[in-house]
């Protein structure tokens, strides 16, 4: 009976030890999909990137609303994030900038003020 109990508790240790096995750990790099809609034909200007690496563009947001435009970007470790800073060059309008990974809405923002500005950061 000692034996038996001895295992048992051996077991339950061997379990406990081993954490949480359900929560993945997180893998880098993480991919960021950044989409860009809003008002049919307006023109923007802005920066995305990352802690090692921006990029500036411009452009117009296409017509249709299904219709958006996506730049990518990636947060490469822990210490990393990803930001976006697009700002309209129109007074009318509005422009909605969104960050996706694997296909799941993480983070949003919009503006429809005069030359309105919409920037964040993110990091998982």
């Amino acid at each position: 009976m000692k034996k038996l109990s001895f295992l048992l508790v051996l077991l339950i240790l061997s379990c406990v030890s081993q954490g949480d096995t359900t929560k993945p750990e997180d893998t880098f790099p993480v991919t960021v999909s950044i989409h860009l809609n809003g008002t049919d034909s307006l023109y923007f200007m802005g920066q995305y990137g990352n802690n090692t690496d921006t990029n500036s563009v411009s452009g117009i947001i296409p017509p249709g609303n299904e219709n958006y435009i996506e730049y990518f970007s990636s947060v490469e470790d822990t210490s990393d994030a990803v930001f976006a800073r697009f700002q309209k060059q129109q007074l009318a309008g509005g422009l909605k900038v969104s960050f996706y990974v694997d296909d799941h809405l993480e983070k949003w923002d919009q503006t429809s003020d005069s030359f309105g500005i919409v920037y964040f950061t993110w990091k998982p």
